[in-house]
C-alpha cells in the first residue's frame, strides 16, 4: 500500500508538470523549466534527489527494524 501510494504521487507530479510545461510555452518565463535545468534535468543525483526514491527505502528500513526487534526477542 505504501509503494503504491507512492508511485501514485510520483505519476500526479509528472501529470502536473507536462500541464506546467505546456502552459509555460505560451509564458514569457519559463521557471519550471529553468529551474529543471538547474537541477541537471533531475540526472545529476548530487544536485537534485526525487523524494519518490526516498520513499521508497522507508519501508524497507521499517521491514529490516522489525526483523531485528523480532530476531532480538527470539534470539535474545
Amino acid at each position: 500500500c505504501w509503494f503504491r501510494t507512492v508511485r501514485s504521487f510520483s505519476d500526479l507530479n509528472r501529470g502536473k508538470f507536462v500541464v506546467i510545461h505546456e502552459l509555460e510555452r505560451k509564458m514569457p518565463a519559463r521557471l519550471f523549466t529553468r529551474e529543471w535545468d538547474v537541477l541537471g534535468g533531475g540526472k545529476d543525483s548530487k544536485k537534485y534527489l526525487r523524494l519518490t526514491e526516498i520513499e521508497a527505502v522507508v519501508p524497507w528500513l521499517f521491514i529490516l527494524l522489525h526483523a531485528l526487534a523480532v530476531a532480538w526477542v527470539f534470539l535474545g
